[in-house]
C-alpha cells in the first residue's frame, strides 16, 4: 500500500494507492495514518485509486474519523469509485462521513 501525504496549509492531502482496502492491508493502513500528525487538522483522504474497501477497511476508515474528531480536526473523502461508492451507500456510511466527488470538491470552502 503506498500513501502519500501533502501539507496543503489548510488541509493535509491523503492519497491512498492500493488496489484494496481490506484485512489484509487494513492494519498498514491505520499504521501509516497513525504516523501522520493530525491534531487540530482537516484532512482530505483521496480513495480515487482504492477500486475495492471490504468491511474491515470500512472499520479503518472508521477509526481514522474517530481519530481526528478526537483531535478536533475534519475528515472528507474524495474520489470514490462507483463500486466503493456503492459499497458505502449499502452500509450507510454516506451518512457518516462526508463524501465527495473529487480533492478539488472537497476542498472547497476549506
Amino acid at each position: 500500500m503506498e500513501t502519500k501525504v501533502e501539507d496543503k496549509q489548510r488541509y493535509l492531502l491523503v492519497e491512498v494507492a492500493s488496489n484494496r482496502l481490506d484485512v489484509a492491508v487494513a492494519p498498514e493502513f491505520k499504521q501509516r495514518i497513525a504516523d501522520i500528525p493530525l491534531a487540530e487538522r482537516k484532512v482530505i483522504l483521496d480513495l480515487s485509486k482504492v477500486p475495492f474497501v471490504d468491511s474491515t477497511g470500512l472499520g479503518a476508515l472508521l477509526s481514522l474519523l474517530r481519530q481526528i474528531a478526537q483531535n478536533k480536526g475534519a475528515l472528507r473523502i474524495a474520489g470514490l469509485t462507483e463500486q466503493v461508492k456503492s459499497m458505502f451507500m449499502l452500509v450507510r456510511m454516506n451518512k457518516v462521513f462526508d463524501i465527495y466527488d473529487s480533492v478539488s470538491e472537497a476542498e472547497r470552502g476549506w
